[in-house]
């Protein structure tokens, strides 16, 4: 009996389906041990073509596909190829516009090799020469056995587009007693395909958000995400889609797909579509009850496994980080000032700090903790409203009245909170603000623009109306005000603390950042106003804005008071306190392994790391990092992933390879997150850079320049965006004759100048993702 070959390939871009049909007839014609089956081919007499398809890539040999469009079925049917551990040949037309482009950009597959096609020669070459080894990409990359399987319930693969649903998604898990597993995108832009596949293994369901038709690069998002959904469903895992209406579902899932209206209606499906398949809670394992060996060498290999050091991301692991926070010299001075704002790069631990601020504080009977953490949608829609303004004095004031009734709205909830935990009977001034509370009860369960927009529906009035402030001021603010005051003036030594953090959600440059930066210092200087409307002196305030480096950055530029706003500044940078990450690392082994606090964990980095460069390993490891937690994590992580997939009971050099592939990535993603809203074509100038650099290779400063200035048309522009790269520490100049380093702009231009006064000037080259030993490695 032949074996089959199952071929996969999208509809209706007839002149490859044409190549295909005529190069597979011409292979099964001369064939006698291999028969190509086309799934068009598949008969559908009452039973699902998906389920045929599926059967069929049960039965093959060898999984074949056209990756020229990047379908969503074919790449369905490809991930659930993977599952089933079939051997892949991937074909692609690179004579059709953008395909070879598309294939490299989708990150995900850039390690699958492909073979080119143009016409039936090409297709039944490709066969005859193919040898089938059995080999398979999962086998390759993941051993099953050092990963236990099904100890969480849901693995949550939200959406990259950061819409209402997708935040009320990941809040809703979050408050979840199930056991979930995420992938928060608006934190960690790139994981590796088995960073994906390592987590499908663990969980048993999955929910993949999938993204609108109508937002811009849904083609990538919504194939990437289908490849995970066919892994897990070739895995034997239960796999929901979640899309938002209109959604044409492809045929492969549309049996497994649900739309929704909005985000309540996408909670709810989600929810009941969990309830069945968990009635009650399972018994899962706890990370510290993973399976028991008897012999050292799996016994390592455990402990490797627990060793994972957690997730990258501070919000998906709050209980744990508050065991292992790390505390560096300048958070001593959050509350020296009435107001800060802690700046940081993304990824140096501001959610952490954040997270560690909140439960320091919340415990303590006089403090009233405020937290602003608004949706995109939010401030969005604050920016949209401003824009109905056209001067300075109507914005600021807009601003203002924002920042007052989101304020105030949540200092009327702390005060009835703390009002309703006392013993005692209440006071007359008590029971008005509580009479208060439940008469405007409408209004608190409102953000500011659906007070606005409820005001308009209530009056007839239109938000272009000059005078829609006055009812929400005159009803609602004004009156709160003032029950506030008289409750403050029974209470003078409390202290409000308002935390704020969140404020970067709609930071893109296809919105004004000149308002979104507005917007920020009005709430840094609305926060100074409350002491006084509440006129009470004695009474305590404090702000923390946690704010991204590079939002702060600009703000600086459009600030009227630039130095002001310094002051009161407080840089979360790691870079002068290496042996502070190597404490963070320490204190997440002893987490991780159930040590105690004063353990000795001196002996895990012997036990666990055998690299050929004989440093210590944590040395090895800060050599190619960005100094900011979550870079040094990301790469351990990606060294455990890669050791504990590979049944290897310690970390070797193939497993720092592995980490500096995946972390060229994850910078490569950061750094376009980081940039993007102030320079909208960094993505397209990091690729056409990286298509002449690979990672730590050369190239000369003026080509590199002339890539800049080709994508930006203005040397200026290109030579900011050089200076930023220096700033986020993702590229160095290098002396080619004496190989003295440039690590800062200052350092390149002076070299730049001095190479005039030569007659034979230096050449000077550039390096992307510096670290890592640099020349030496």
């Amino acid at each position: 009996m032949k074996k089959t070959i199952f071929f996969a390939y999208a509809s209706g871009h007839f002149e490859n389906i044409d190549a295909i049909k005529k190069g597979v007839i011409e292979y099964n014609g001369h064939q006698k041990s291999y028969h190509v089956r086309l799934w068009e081919d598949l008969s559908v007499d009452g039973v699902k073509i998906s389920q045929r398809i599926f059967d069929a890539i049960d039965e093959c040999e060898l999984f074949a596909c056209d990756l020229t469009y990047l379908n969503h079925n074919v790449l369905f049917e490809l991930g659930y190829a993977i599952a089933k551990k079939k051997s892949l040949l991937i074909f692609l037309n690179e004579t059709v516009k953008d395909a070879r482009t598309n294939y490299s950009n989708f990150k995900i597959l850039k390690d699958i090799g492909y073979t080119i096609f143009v016409n039936s020669k090409d297709i039944t070459a490709a066969f005859q020469s193919r040898k089938n080894d059995g080999s398979s990409l999962l086998t390759s990359i993941f051993n099953t056995d050092s990963v236990p399987d099904n100890i969480h319930e849901v693995f949550f693969i939200n959406s990259k587009i950061e819409n209402q649903a997708t935040l009320d998604l990941y809040d809703y898990f979050n408050e979840q007693t199930y056991s979930v597993i995420t992938n928060n995108t608006s934190e960690v832009e790139y994981q590796t395909l088995l960073w994906y596949i390592t987590n499908i293994y663990k969980v048993q369901s999955i929910i993949v958000h999938m993204v609108s038709y109508e937002k811009s690069g849904y083609e990538f998002f919504n194939a990437e995400l289908s490849l995970y959904a066919g892994i897990g469903l070739g895995l034997g895992k239960s796999v929901l889609f979640l899309a938002p209406k209109p959604f044409a579902a492809p045929i492969d899932y549309s049996d497994i797909l649900m739309e929704y209206e909005n985000s309540k209606d996408c909670i709810n499906k989600a929810s009941t579509w969990l309830q069945r398949r968990f009635p009650r809670k399972l018994g899962l394992l706890s990370k510290h009850s993973l399976p028991k060996y008897d012999n050292d060498i799996e016994t390592k290999k455990t402990n490797l496994l627990k060793l994972g050091i957690g997730c990258e991301v501070a919000e998906a692991e709050e209980e744990g980080l508050l065991q292992y926070f790390i505390e560096l010299e300048s958070f001593q001075n959050l509350y020296k000032s009435e107001s800060s704002l802690i700046v940081g790069r993304k990824g140096s631990g501001k959610s952490a700090l954040f997270i560690k601020t909140y439960f320091d504080h919340s415990s303590q009977d006089n403090s009233y903790i405020i937290v602003l953490k608004p949706d995109s949608e939010d401030l969005l829609d604050q920016v949209e409203f401003t824009m109905l303004y056209d001067n300075e004095r109507s914005k600021k004031t807009f601003l203002y009245t924002v920042w007052q009734f989101v304020i105030y709205s949540k200092l009327l909830g702390c005060c009835v909170k703390s009002i309703q935990e006392k013993k005692l009977e209440f006071t007359k001034t008590e029971v008005e603000l509580l009479e208060f509370y439940n008469e405007k009860t409408i209004f608190l369960n409102l953000n500011f623009y659906g007070a606005i927009k409820y005001i308009c529906e209530d009056s007839g009035k239109t938000v272009y109306d000059p005078d829609i402030l006055s009812p929400i001021k005159n009803n609602y603010i004004t009156p709160l005000v003032r029950i506030l005051r008289t409750y403050f003036s029974f209470n003078k030594y409390k202290k409000i603390e308002i935390l704020a953090d969140n404020l970067d959600k709609a930071w893109d440059s296809k919105n004004d950042l000149h308002l979104q930066s507005e917007m920020i210092l009005s709430l840094l200087e609305y926060c100074g106003k409350i002491k006084h409307e509440l006129g009470q002196s004695s009474l305590q305030t404090f702000t923390l804005l946690f704010l991204r480096k590079d939002i702060f950055d600009f703000i600086q530029t459009t600030s009227r008071e630039p130095d002001k706003v310094l002051i009161k500044t407080i840089l979360i940078d790691w870079s002068k306190y290496p042996n502070k990450l190597k404490e963070l690392i320490e204190a997440r082994f002893r987490y991780s392994l159930g040590l105690g606090f004063s353990a000795d964990i001196s002996s895990i980095w012997e036990e666990y790391f055998n690299f050929e460069k004989k440093i210590h390993p944590f040395e090895r490891i800060l050599s190619a990092v960005v100094l900011r937690p979550r870079d040094i994590i990301y790469f351990i992580s990606k060294m455990f992933e890669f050791a504990v997939n590979s049944n290897l009971a310690v970390v070797n050099e193939d497993c720092y390879k592995y980490a500096i592939d995946a972390y060229s990535q994850f910078l490569h993603s950061n750094l376009i997150a980081e940039m993007k809203a102030e320079y909208p074509v960094i993505e397209r100038i990091m690729t056409a850079i990286q298509s002449k650099q690979r990672y730590n290779e050369r190239i000369d400063y003026h080509t590199f320049l002339g890539v800049i200035k080709n994508e930006t048309k203005e040397i200026g522009v290109a030579k900011k965006i050089i200076e930023s790269l220096f700033g986020k520490q993702y590229i160095v100049g290098v002396n080619e004759k004496s190989l003295e380093l440039y690590r800062t702009h200052e350092e390149l231009q002076i070299a730049l100048k001095a190479k005039r006064f030569f007659l034979f000037a230096n050449k000077i080259s550039m390096i992307l993702y510096p670290r890592s030993g640099l020349l030496n490695d």
